[in-house]
């Protein structure tokens, strides 16, 4: 599913989901700092977590207690609250020794997710309360004059089209099938791109610093950029990254990233500091994306005005249509 229709249905769906996780990813890294066996921790937090954290961290606990690796339990367990991308990169971590450190990484990119949920939702909220106050307000009259069920049935077919479209748009995305063409969109495809490819180049920095080998780094990467038009374009590169290709010359190649980007990872690789360039890439990327947000929640009031207003003009004047008949008709007498 395409990146913010995933974050807008996590908040929605599963309120504090992002939340819960960078909170549990977080407390896992301060057990494994202090020493304490993470099966035990689990049990002693599990009494201080929520109905649906704690019999998650007691499912855990249970599942390190028989030997199972840490990524494993999750995936057992816990496959709703982690994504596939966060499982491996605590395999990854688990195999290089690098656990505690994966796992802060892990909850600040958590909470960065939380931070831009409750952005997404915040710009849609207004937008789409103003398409239901349009088909509300008018359905007053249809109250007063005729019933209530005529009324509901009238607010129902004006806010069905938005109903299907939205429908329509989750099972394009669902899978993927809408993400080249989302990815054109104006200010929301600059946004997607931006965002996409700042969590790309997060991910590579976090598999990088837990010692995970660069063709996994890459694969994992690939996947957590939240498109599928942009995940192919990356995996397409890892034949040429086999053979001993840069990074930079394989994001350039793969058509993902602003050449801003790649000319700062060539710097970078020239240097020897491609972990700061990285994180230089990541600031500037997701600043990117924070104001193509921004547009976008300006435009999208706008337009959510727009329809509004031709919504009521559109109930006035079926309203007033039979009045206009009659008159043509006293007229034409």
């Amino acid at each position: 599913m395409s990146f913010p229709f995933q974050l807008c249905l996590t908040g929605i769906l599963v309120s504090g989901s992002f939340r819960e996780t960078a909170s549990l990813f977080q407390q896992l890294s301060s057990l494994v700092k202090a020493g304490v066996p993470l099966h035990q921790g689990l049990q002693h937090l599990a009494a201080s977590q929520p109905p649906r954290l704690r019999k998650i961290c007691r499912e855990i606990a249970d599942s390190l207690q028989h030997g199972r690796p840490l990524h494993q339990a999750c995936r057992t367990h816990a496959h709703r609250l982690f994504s596939e991308t966060q499982l491996l990169c605590l395999e990854a971590a688990e195999e290089s020794g690098q656990l505690e450190s994966m796992l802060q990484s892990l909850a600040a990119e958590a909470e960065q997710r939380h931070q831009l949920q409750q952005r997404l939702l915040t710009r849609l909220a207004y937008p789409v309360l103003l398409i239901h106050l349009a088909a509300v307000i008018p359905s007053i009259i249809t109250l007063v004059q005729q019933s209530a069920l005529h009324a509901l049935l009238e607010i129902l077919l004006w806010l069905a089209p938005f109903y299907l479209l939205a429908l329509l748009l989750w099972l394009l995305t669902h899978h993927g099938r809408a993400d080249r063409w989302l990815l054109r969109l104006p200010f929301l495809g600059n946004f997607l791109r931006c965002q996409g490819a700042a969590r790309t180049c997060l991910t590579l920095l976090i598999m990088m610093r837990a010692g995970a080998r660069m063709e996994k780094a890459w694969v994992v990467a690939s996947h957590a950029s939240g498109n599928l038009h942009m995940q192919r374009a990356l995996l397409a590169q890892t034949p040429a990254l086999e053979r001993g290709e840069s990074l930079s010359k394989l994001m350039r190649a793969s058509g993902v990233f602003p050449e801003s980007v790649t000319s700062l990872l060539a710097a970078g690789e020239l240097s020897g500091s491609l972990d700061l360039s990285l994180n230089q890439c990541v600031a500037l990327l997701s600043e990117d994306a924070k104001t193509s947000l921004d547009r976008l929640g300006l435009a999208l009031p706008a337009l959510a005005f727009a329809v509004a207003v031709l919504m009521i003009l559109s109930r006035i004047l079926l309203t007033l249509s039979p009045l206009l008949s009659l008159y043509q008709q006293m007229d034409s007498l």
